[in-house]
This record gives C-alpha cells, sequence and structure tokens, in this order.
C-alpha cells in the first residue's frame, strides 16, 4: 500500500480533483480521493495483476477473476475472498475503460 502521504498519490489527487471539476462538474471529495487511490496503487503491475489462480497465475482477464470469486461453485474459500476479488475486478474494469477506453469492448 503507497501512503497518502505520498507525493504520487498527491500528484493524482490534484489532477483527477482538477479535472472532474473543470471537466465534468464533480466535486466530491471521496470520489476523488478512491481513483486517485486506485491509479496510485495501479502504478505497481503487481497491485494491478494482483488476483492469481489456483496455479500462482496472475489473472488479467475479467472473465477469469469472476470465477476466482466465486465461493460455493469456484475456488472462492469465503465470501470474503469473494468481495475482494470482486472488488477488484470492479477498480480493474474502472481503471482499463479510463486509461485505455478501446479496451471495452
Amino acid at each position: 500500500m503507497i501512503p497518502e502521504s505520498h507525493p504520487l498519490q498527491q500528484l493524482f489527487v490534484e489532477l483527477v480533483g482538477r479535472h472532474y471539476a473543470e471537466e465534468i462538474g464533480i466535486r466530491d471529495p471521496q470520489l476523488i480521493s478512491y481513483v486517485a487511490h486506485l491509479l496510485t496503487e495501479f502504478c505497481d503491475a503487481d497491485q494491478l495483476f494482483k488476483i492469481h489462480n489456483a496455479a500462482n497465475r496472475p489473472l488479467d482477464d475479467v472473465g477469469e477473476m469472476l470465477l476466482e470469486s466465486d465461493p460455493v461453485y469456484g475456488p472462492a474459500p469465503s465470501f470474503d475472498r469473494e468481495r475482494q476479488v470482486r472488488k477488484h475486478i470492479g477498480d480493474f474494469t474502472l481503471f482499463f475503460a479510463g486509461m485505455f477506453p478501446e479496451s471495452v469492448n
């Protein structure tokens, strides 16, 4: 985890806050903080691809991540793990949709 005081975190808070306010009229500090934190964390590829399958291979496919999150029919050992994986799926898709809109198909 990158601390809130890290210069990269502060840079993203400033840039996201300015863009959201000027371009789309959103001035929600919690939303800005969340997106800035997401961008900061995903600068580390290990964080971007932190969900692994049973063979310890990092997953980069949302469908495979969904299978990995299933606590009833899949390998997720608990509902806590399901929540963790599904939160990552949401963050992962938000990141890719924003950074690489052409990747959404």
